[in-house]
């Protein structure tokens, strides 16, 4: 059965430490791989921490625009902030024309990756802030073989994925209830919290 197969890449382990008198445990997970659910989830905050926009036209010379806007219950102060647009089917970026306004912009050591480095804050007061780039391709594939990311619908697929952690905020006190654990496809599993 194979969706108990997937809970064999769950183990929870004793850290040998305890947090405020309890023991503490770490979730380590190794992941199957073919695509699956790990978790659904349900979140009391009523908007996201960040919104962000983008707009890309092009296609061996790529035009791009990024808007993000920080909400204001979230502190401006990060350990890292960045902003990640992999291009997995165009082949490499060879340059990338941006003078961005805050921030810097790199490429990733396989140059698929377009990264916009935030830092540790917001400037000022502001809650938004917003970049232009041109980003080139050596090479340009509508239907590239094989595919290099299976989880990829289509072969133009892009995303924009915002990385940050902030130090103030943490989940603490987390709990598992068994009945609200969902595991796809459905099987019938046991969970020790």
């Amino acid at each position: 059965m194979r969706g108990a197969l997937w809970l064999t890449f769950l183990l929870f382990q004793d850290e040998k430490h305890a947090i405020n008198g309890r023991p503490s445990w770490k979730l380590r997970f190794i992941p199957p791989a073919d695509p699956f659910v790990l978790c659904l989830y349900n979140s009391v905050v009523a908007e996201p921490p960040f919104q962000a926009v983008y707009q890309m036209k092009g296609e061996q010379q790529v035009n791009l625009q990024l808007q993000l806007k920080k909400n204001a219950f979230v502190p401006n102060h990060f350990e890292y902030f960045e902003v990640q647009m992999p291009f997995m089917h165009r082949g490499c970026i060879t340059r990338v024309i941006s003078t961005p306004a805050h921030g810097s912009v790199h490429l990733s050591v396989d140059k698929k990756t377009f990264i916009w480095k935030i830092g540790t804050k917001f400037p000022g007061k502001s809650l938004d802030l917003s970049l232009e780039a041109v980003l080139h391709f050596e090479k340009y594939s509508p239907n590239p073989l094989p595919r290099e990311d299976p989880t990829d619908e289509a072969s133009l697929v892009a995303y924009a994925q915002i990385v940050f952690k902030v130090p103030s905020f943490a989940v603490s006190g987390l709990t598992l209830d068994p009945k609200l654990v969902e595991v796809m496809p459905i099987t019938k599993c046991k969970v020790n919290t």
